[in-house]
C-alpha cells in the first residue's frame, strides 16, 4: 500500500486476512486498500463488520473515519 500498489496489497491482504481472520490490523488495511482500488461497498462491508465487532486496534479512530467518508459517498 505504501507503495502506491493497491492491486498488490487487496491481493496480499486477502491472503493475510484468509490466514488470521481475526486481526483487525490486517482488516482494517484490507478496507483501506479496497476503497483504493475502487470497491468502496466492499470496504465499508469490512469496516462495519470491523467496527461492530468492538475490536481494539492502534488505527481504529482512522477506520472510524474512513467508514464515515465512504457512507457520505
Amino acid at each position: 500500500m505504501a507503495q502506491g500498489e493497491a492491486e498488490r496489497a487487496v491481493t496480499h491482504l486477502s491472503a493475510a486476512n484468509s490466514a488470521a481472520p481475526r486481526n483487525p490490523d490486517i482488516q482494517y488495511h484490507l478496507a483501506v486498500a479496497l476503497q483504493r482500488v475502487g470497491r468502496p461497498t466492499d470496504a465499508q462491508a469490512m469496516l462495519e463488520t470491523l467496527l461492530g465487532s468492538g475490536a481494539s486496534f492502534a488505527d481504529k479512530a482512522e477506520a472510524e473515519k474512513l467508514l464515515q467518508q465512504l457512507k457520505r459517498g
